[in-house]
């Protein structure tokens, strides 16, 4: 099972409640969180307000993604702490159906995992036998 956070999204005046998946393969120099376009729909993004898309290489090549030229926010939810916002930078894309955080946003977040395989993580700084159990996934196709 792969890991899975609860996370609320901000943007303008607008918070979405959804999982999303860690993505270690989704490379970035800033933090980024790929989104499905219905998740955009739902942040209130029209998609013909993207002025500008840039060119990402995937797993499966070269595909063109819209950059939401302002900020947005994202926190974890867990049940025991309250978290930070965090910047980011929202990245639509068309072909992904769950949303995606990017390495440098899992690091961020403060998040650490504990297998990939079996779901499981914790933020740093939590006990050491403190053990988090992944989310079940929302598509949004």
């Amino acid at each position: 099972m792969p890991v899975r956070v609860k996370v609320c999204i901000k943007f303008r005046n607008r918070e979405l409640i959804t999982p999303a998946l860690l993505n270690s393969g989704f490379i970035s120099p800033e933090s980024a969180l790929a989104i499905p376009e219905r998740c955009a729909l739902e942040l209130g993004i029209k998609l013909d307000e993207i002025k500008y898309l840039e060119e990402f290489e995937t797993a499966g090549g070269s595909i063109l993604m819209g950059i939401v030229p302002e900020e947005a926010h994202i926190k974890i939810f867990v049940p025991d702490r309250d978290t930070s916002w965090i910047k980011c930078y929202l990245v639509i894309n068309r072909y992904i159906n769950e949303v995606l955080i990017s390495d440098s946003l899992i690091d961020e977040l403060n998040i650490q995992v504990i297998s990939f395989r079996n779901g499981l993580w914790k933020f740093k700084d939590d006990p050491v036998d403190k053990v988090r159990e992944s989310e079940l996934p929302t598509y949004w196709k």
